[in-house]
């Protein structure tokens, strides 16, 4: 499971970390001298960068570390300062080791703007066809983090929903979506059947240009990426993967000028 977390809160536990270092350093200066008023001003220093270090894991997700720092937050004023300083010291190594455990991605601006896009197929497509949003959302997401094949089997997951409209508009609802060729297939069929039976009209004119197109390039997309992809015939780079999205997205952009679901 990919975690999200802002860089700057990662910044953060390591200035704490850094400034706990410090204090580790002038209290063994402090052990060679000791002092009451030393010794109070060094576990205010500790006090104050551990509740800063403990919240900074809150935020990061490193729940052990910071019920630990708790714990040693809690005793610090009645702490001997040698205590203190080992505790403090092992509490350091933990988060660092916690931290070591974890691999860290960074996206670029571009793809950081596209793992963001809430819709990145534009709110139409969106709103005309909501059981596709969530594989538009996951085609984005993995173009933007370089998981390409998956990015293709998720465009083409939204383009069965295209589909499926597309055909319903159509009246044709005894189908699977198993099988593309079987739909695309009774499609061109409907499509030649209502070449021959509508009235002559504008409106007819338009409905089977639009139709006409559509149908090819659902054909299109079957032929040169949806059998590959969905039986594990194809992997994909980006320069692929960044081709069929767009191809992809300007389809379900044209076909949503069109076309709703049902219940959209």
């Amino acid at each position: 499971m990919l975690i999200k977390y802002d860089q700057q809160s990662y910044q953060d536990i390591r200035d704490t970390l850094t400034k706990l270092e410090s204090i580790l350093a002038a209290t063994k200066a402090f052990n060679a001298k000791p002092n009451s008023v030393k010794a109070d001003h060094l576990k205010g220093n500790y006090q104050d960068a551990l509740l800063k270090l403990e919240s900074h894991c809150q935020d990061v997700g490193l729940i052990d570390s910071a019920k630990t720092i708790e714990d040693i937050t809690d005793s610090v004023r009645e702490a001997d300062l040698e205590i203190l300083q080992s505790n403090v010291s092992l509490i350091l190594k933990q988060i660092n080791r916690q931290l070591e455990e974890r691999i860290f991605f960074v996206l670029s601006p571009r793809n950081s703007s596209l793992y963001k896009a809430s819709f990145p197929f534009g709110e139409n497509v969106a709103l005309k066809f909501p059981s596709a949003y969530f594989d538009t959302l996951e085609a984005t997401k993995c173009l933007a983090t370089g998981r390409y094949t998956s990015c293709v089997f998720h465009l083409m997951r939204t383009l069965e929903s295209g589909l499926r409209v597309f055909a319903d508009n159509l009246d044709i609802t005894d189908f699977g979506l198993e099988n593309w060729k079987v739909i695309t297939d009774q499609i061109e069929k409907k499509l030649k059947l209502l070449e021959e039976t509508l009235p002559k009209s504008q409106e007819k004119s338009d409905l089977l240009q639009f139709a006409n197109e559509a149908a090819k390039e659902f054909s299109h997309f079957r032929i040169a990426w949806r059998n590959h992809v969905s039986h594990s015939r194809a992997s994909y780079v980006e320069e692929e993967a960044l081709k069929i999205y767009d191809h992809v997205k300007d389809f379900m952009i044209h076909l949503s000028t069109q076309l709703k679901e049902k219940d959209a």
